[in-house]
């Protein structure tokens, strides 16, 4: 980032090789989740330096490189492709939990073995940061802090969601999770009770249901369930680098998305749409129309409806955050 006085918006160019990726500084994403690195790097002295360190991801070359391809239990390949889905994917601050040495059922490398300890991490005695901790020490690292935080398919759990809020708000970014896999559209909206798994007000978090659907790359069947939320992210970063970080997400076109999880009715004018059921609850959902694509539908974050100020909309933190930068 530029060391001088600017005023106004900062838009850096990186040109590397064939790849020109246009950084701005709202559309840094921070993806925390786990990758098969042994299949890309063979010796453990080479995987350590993709285990809780944080790597630069700005193109799906570096993406595969890095982290490999999907596969079935672990996130950061899919997460990373369901960005660069949606446009060139600014800067991506990937960090993997998984460890293929450590984490194992007999001799065969197992993601299921990651915990929600793993996810959300901590500072070692050592002080070493790992996780979501990680999220921290990235200014003194790259001049800058992630201001989209991302862990596709452990958000949905309550443990890794409040962490997640707990690093949003420290660094003044959004933290965009998924309710569960499962859920019918009653049962999402209940999430944000009392005893809901989502029961929360804060205006760092932004809650997506439900799943989408999309090709499985992995040839294990046709398609396969995808968490919302790292399409989101996507989305957002690409209307930050098109228009600007005081523009809405909302009511943009989902690229990759075959069909939902549940389906979410809308129609024009109807008040008793899907959408507004799920809208009102502080969830932000995808639906389509006549000729529209799968888009997604909310502007408002966990913040609604418990609080009436401006800062519910998506947009309007990140514009004084930015204003801040």
């Amino acid at each position: 980032m530029a060391a001088t006085f600017h005023h106004g918006p900062e838009v850096i160019e990186h040109k590397d090789g064939v790849t020109v990726v246009r950084d701005v500084k709202s559309a840094v994403t921070y993806v925390n989740g786990t990758a098969p690195i042994h299949e890309v790097h063979d010796t453990a002295i080479k995987r350590a330096a993709y285990i809780n360190n944080r790597v630069i991801i700005r193109s799906r070359a570096e993406a595969s490189a890095a982290f490999g391809l999907h596969q079935a239990g672990y996130t950061i390949p899919a997460a990373l492709d369901a960005i660069f889905d949606q446009g060139d994917g600014g800067t991506i601050i990937v960090n993997n939990v998984f460890d293929p040495d450590t984490h194992k059922t007999g001799a065969a490398p197992d993601p299921s073995k990651v915990t929600t300890q793993d996810i959300n991490g901590t500072i070692t005695p050592a002080g070493l940061a790992t996780g979501f901790s990680g999220a921290y020490e990235c200014y003194n690292k790259f001049g800058y802090f992630p201001k989209l935080i991302i862990a596709p398919g452990y958000s949905p759990s309550n443990l890794v969601r409040t962490e997640m809020d707990v690093v949003a708000t420290r660094l003044n970014a959004l933290a965009i999770a998924d309710l569960p896999l499962g859920l019918t559209k009653q049962q999402a909206v209940e999430a944000r009770g009392t005893s809901g798994t989502a029961n929360t007000s804060s205006a760092r978090t932004v809650l997506t249901y439900p799943h989408v659907v999309i090709e499985d790359t992995t040839g294990a069947s046709e398609t396969r369930l995808d968490p919302l939320s790292s399409r989101l992210a996507g989305v957002i970063i690409a209307t930050d680098l098109d228009q600007g970080w005081h523009h809405s997400p909302s009511n943009r076109e989902i690229a990759g998305v075959v069909d939902l999880e549940t389906a979410i009715n809308f129609y024009p004018s109807d008040y008793q749409n899907d959408t507004n059921f799920l809208n009102e609850a502080g969830i932000v959902t995808a639906m389509r129309s006549f000729a529209t694509g799968f888009r997604t539908f909310g502007n408002r974050s966990a913040a609604f409806p418990s609080s009436s100020h401006v800062e519910h909309f998506i947009h309007a933190p990140r514009i004084l955050d930015m204003t801040h930068e």
